[in-house]
């Protein structure tokens, strides 16, 4: 058995970003979950036997999953792709989305070479979490072209005077009403992103690229008082509900911004009732563009620290 004592992790934003170049770290990861899959096709064929198959490696398919505790908006930026240069910062849907690279390390090393690399890699989804009783969570899903083991060494560093957003420091308005009863609110954006193949020796057996699809923005919220208001608009069968999430963090370092979603649609009701506990429902949602807005927008004093 190996007992890896050091595990580090970093993030470069590029499509291959060398080990060294790696610049990013998160304060408080909590798991990180890398993947490289040789993708096999395994046929039977007809040669006398119920064993016979032949196997064919067609292409290799990497990415990752990272947890953890969300100190900043920067994740919104790589998960959304377009951003404001002025202040207020300002993150919207765009066109294309980021690449990122994403290293790990395990020491003490079997090896010479122990540096997983996952480079390519862009955000095919991104939840993000505010439990009661919790801090905010992140989990960011990578999709990425490919993956190298390489020597190197990866210097982690992590802020300990800042705090991860609270589950105090969140208010959570729909129209002009701030939901008092809130156990829970997620938001999820999907990129639906897809790697593109070639059938030329010229780009090999890894993606080329990482395409986006359409987005998709949806979300829960966990509701105890007033849930029954919730009956009503999922009855209604109609959108346009403003839905804002509202952050002022004034400890550990001050962070305030909003996430905003101007046309949000309550889907689904889904009542249970048992013994004496507290009457929570969680109600879906989806979100979509307004005439004028996108279906999500961050509004920022600053990305970072995250």
């Amino acid at each position: 058995m190996s007992y890896y004592v050091t595990r580090k992790v970093k993030l470069g934003e590029g499509e291959n970003v060398s080990v060294a170049a790696l610049n990013f770290n998160f304060n408080y990861l909590r798991v990180f979950e890398p993947s490289i899959e040789e993708v096999q096709s395994a046929e039977f064929i007809l040669a006398g036997g119920r064993d016979k198959k032949r196997v064919a490696v067609l292409q290799e398919e990497a990415g990752a999953r990272l947890e953890f505790d969300v100190v900043g908006f920067k994740p919104f930026e790589w998960a959304l792709g377009s951003i404001s240069s002025t202040v207020p910062i300002t993150v919207v849907p765009g066109a294309t989305l980021s690449w990122l690279t994403v290293g790990r390390e395990l020491e003490p090393s079997e090896t010479s070479n122990d540096v997983l690399r996952i480079f390519g890699c862009k955000v095919d989804s991104f939840e993000f979490t505010i439990e009661r009783g919790e801090v905010a969570t992140g989990e960011l899903t990578l999709m990425g072209k490919g993956g190298t083991v390489e020597a190197g060494n990866l210097s982690v560093s992590v802020d300990y005077d800042k705090d991860p957003i609270y589950y105090s420091d969140v208010d959570v308005v729909v129209g002009s009403t701030t939901i008092s009863d809130l156990a829970r609110v997620v938001v999820t954006i999907d990129n639906n992103l897809a790697r593109r193949l070639s059938a030329s020796t010229s780009a090999g057996y890894q993606a080329y690229h990482i395409l986006e699809g359409g987005l998709d923005v949806t979300g829960r919220l966990l509701i105890g008082s007033p849930a029954l208001t919730f009956l009503e608009k999922v009855k209604g069968r109609a959108g346009g509900n403003n839905l804002e999430i509202r952050i002022n963090k004034t400890h550990g370092g001050n962070l305030s911004g909003t996430i905003v979603m101007p046309n949000v649609w309550f889907t689904e009701y889904p009542e249970r009732l048992r013994g004496i506990e507290p009457y929570e429902v969680e109600v879906p949602f989806v979100a979509l563009p307004s005439g004028s807005e996108p279906a999500i927008k961050v509004i920022c004093s600053a990305l970072t620290p995250f």
